[in-house]
């Protein structure tokens, strides 16, 4: 009876101050006449939890329900609960193939648009399926697709990246193109973003300096002065037309042209992405011209 109590008192139910009294008695057969309603009232919504499979089944509903009505009825809502959630099951499964049917139908109409085999129907249908999309977002991916010559996959991860940044659809376009033209995976496309917001950099720089920092990273180099004397040495900016260029530099006086380099805030960023010390110079950068301008 104290299991019965406590359970009751755990379920939040809203029964008249007679029923709540049911526990301090013992089984249903103890209960005195004057309480027989409330037991009723008692039964039924315990017996109503049991049909409910809309929510999950409560902990204590078993040891309530045997205190209640006994061990065999508790069997006989298992059973029919069980049944219920069946049916549910079922009947889920019956809308999913439909969904299915219908999604395959129109994927086709799609794909005969776009003049593609059945073998790219399949590959639709199933990536339609992993991420949940309509036709109309199927549409859109295989327009973009056919328009970039990509593969659908990597269009789908693309836009998702795009739309976590925001983009707009003329920077949509060019990461798109970008993507083509240097054939990058989505993880790279992201980390080309990440760069682009961080350092409010246009894509096309962002993508150089990206680049440039995975050419650079497993040099292992720790101050800025190792970083200066490998870009002369290899005369690394002509590789980055967006990013280097003449860089005019002024010490003391004097100005000279210095080919190949970064302007203070390309520099800056470097710096920080690869966590160089800077070891300090008394030259400083009063003009720059990218090479993209010059040639």
């Amino acid at each position: 009876m104290k299991l019965l109590k406590q359970s009751i008192s755990g379920m939040k139910l809203k029964l008249p101050k007679k029923a709540n009294k049911l526990v301090s008695f013992g089984y249903a057969n103890n209960i005195p006449p004057s309480y027989t309603n409330e037991l009723c009232g008692l039964k039924q919504k315990v017996e109503s939890i049991w049909k409910n499979i809309g929510s999950p089944k409560p902990s204590w509903l078993d040891h309530v329900t045997i205190e209640l009505v006994g061990v065999n009825r508790r069997h006989e809502l298992s059973v029919e609960r069980d049944n219920l959630e069946s049916q549910l099951r079922a009947a889920e499964e019956e809308r999913r193939r439909e969904a299915e049917a219908l999604l395959q139908n129109e994927i086709v109409k799609i794909a005969k648009k776009y003049g593609l085999d059945t073998a790219k129907v399949d590959e639709i249908l199933s990536i339609a399926k992993k991420y949940g999309l309509d036709t109309a977002k199927v549409d859109e991916i295989l327009s973009i697709a056919k328009k970039y010559d990509l593969d659908i996959t990597k269009v789908y991860e693309i836009l998702k990246i795009a739309k976590k940044y925001g983009l707009d659809a003329a920077k949509v376009d060019e990461i798109l193109r970008i993507a083509k033209k240097y054939d990058l995976d989505a993880a790279e496309v992201d980390e080309i973003l990440r760069i682009a917001k961080r350092y409010r950099l246009d894509t096309t720089r962002a993508y150089e300096l990206y680049r440039l920092l995975k050419e650079l990273g497993p040099l292992g180099f720790t101050h800025s002065r190792q970083l200066s004397i490998h870009i002369i040495r290899y005369k690394l900016g002509y590789r980055y037309p967006h990013i280097s260029g003449i860089v005019t530099m002024e010490d003391g006086g004097t100005a000279w042209e210095f080919p190949g380099g970064f302007p203070p805030e390309i520099y800056t960023i470097i710096c920080m992405e690869l966590r160089l010390a800077n070891q300090g110079t008394s030259a400083r950068a009063i003009g720059f011209t990218p090479f993209k301008d010059i040639y």
